[in-house]
C-alpha cells in the first residue's frame, strides 16, 4: 500500500516538475481580437509515434485560456525522420521538431486524465 502511494507521489512530482521546464518556442502569427494564431514548435531526439505533445498542448492552453482549435500538426527535419530506436544511436538519428498551429476560440477543454482521454 505504501509503495502505491509512494510512486503516485513520485509520479505526480515528476510530472509537476517536467511540465514547468517547457522548451516550447511560441510565434505569434495573428493578434485579431477573437482570433489569435499562433505556431508552438517543440524539439523531441525519439522516432516519431504520433503527434500529440503534453508540452504543446499545455502552452497553448496557456496562451488560449478559452480555448483553441488546432489548424495544423507536423513534424520535421532535415532529412529522414527516424523510424526506431536503433537509428538513434547515431548523432542527429531521431531529432525532430513537432509543429502545431493552433487558433484561439471559445471552446470548452477536454478533460485531463493522466491514463488517457475520457
Amino acid at each position: 500500500m505504501n509503495n502505491i502511494i509512494l510512486s503516485k507521489a513520485v509520479l505526480l512530482v515528476s510530472f509537476i516538475f517536467l511540465s514547468g521546464c517547457s522548451s516550447v518556442k511560441v510565434q505569434q502569427i495573428s493578434d485579431k481580437e477573437q482570433q489569435e494564431k499562433y505556431v508552438l514548435i517543440d524539439y523531441y531526439a525519439e522516432p516519431v509515434k504520433n503527434f500529440e505533445s503534453l508540452s504543446i498542448n499545455s502552452k497553448a492552453n496557456e496562451l488560449c485560456p478559452k480555448g483553441f482549435n488546432i489548424l495544423h500538426r507536423n513534424a520535421s527535419k532535415e532529412g529522414e525522420l527516424g523510424v526506431d530506436h536503433a537509428r538513434c544511436v547515431y548523432p542527429g538519428g531521431c531529432e525532430y521538431a513537432l509543429e502545431w498551429h493552433i487558433q484561439c476560440a471559445d471552446k470548452p477543454r477536454d478533460p485531463f486524465s493522466l491514463f488517457g482521454r475520457f
